[in-house]
């Protein structure tokens, strides 16, 4: 939290996705996943973000995702419209620097016991980090918690935090893929899967067939939301796409 930090900090990224942020960060358990690299900076606002980004990190084309989660340290910013200008200060530099990565940017979690005057500027950041459309929603309000001086997560949020993650990067921890056709006693949402031609579907690490069909069905209902947010609205029971190419041939013009 202390020292120059415009003088101290720089970051060489190295893998394919890139999770930064300020101290909360660092209270995440261990990510053992390799292509997954977090990097923690104490006490950065949105300001101080923009300008590691923009100056001391090498603009790096290989990363593919970037996680930006700045913006509780700019709580105290009571400027809308300041607040607006650093956030996209931010968001550019990022965009700039990460050329072929889609960027994230957390919704901010904030303690119910903050003062008022806090939890209203965390408000409005976060509808300005909502408006991005990329933006990872928030942890519910019953698994959030924090230490006593109200600002950093517990150790059991900065766990739930692992599991938040937005449509290309579903979460921080490993993930896994059943095959849906070698299921011994498929559920109806399995066949209907099967059946639309879907049999690797990703799930989360912990899923497991044999835990019954709940699980089953609810990595299938997340999966169709998905799929129904991408293609647009849902059809059931509709025809094949595609039809018999047609044999008609032009006539003799003559």
């Amino acid at each position: 939290h202390r020292g120059n930090k415009s003088l101290n900090w720089d970051l060489t990224p190295s893998r394919d996705i890139l999770i930064i942020g300020a101290s909360n960060i660092a209270r995440l358990p261990r990510v053992r996943v390799a292509r997954i690299q977090v990097d923690s900076f104490p006490g950065a606002n949105l300001s101080q973000a923009a300008t590691l980004i923009r100056r001391k990190m090498p603009t790096s084309p290989m990363v593919q995702q970037v996680v930006l989660a700045f913006g509780l340290n700019d709580r105290e910013q009571g400027n809308p419209t300041l607040l607006e200008s650093n956030f996209l200060k931010l968001w550019r530099a990022a965009k700039d620097t990460f050329p072929n990565a889609t960027i994230h940017v957390p919704i901010i979690n904030i303690s119910a016991e903050a003062p008022p005057r806090h939890k209203e500027n965390i408000r409005g950041l976060n509808h300005i980090i909502f408006r991005t459309g990329q933006s990872i929603p928030k942890l519910r309000r019953s698994a959030f918690a924090t230490v006593e001086d109200k600002v950093h997560w517990s150790p059991a949020t900065a766990q739930a935090m692992l599991a938040v993650g937005g449509p290309d990067l579903p979460s921080l921890e490993d993930r896994a893929v059943v095959n849906l056709s070698s299921t011994f006693r498929p559920s109806h949402s399995v066949l209907e899967l099967l059946r639309k031609g879907f049999s690797f579907v990703p799930v989360p690490k912990t899923f497991r067939l044999e835990r019954g069909g709940l699980q089953e069905d609810l990595a299938t209902y997340h999966r169709r939301l998905r799929l129904v947010a991408f293609f647009g609205q849902e059809q059931r029971d509709v025809g094949p796409r595609f039809q018999e190419p047609s044999i008609w041939e032009p006539g003799d013009t003559e």
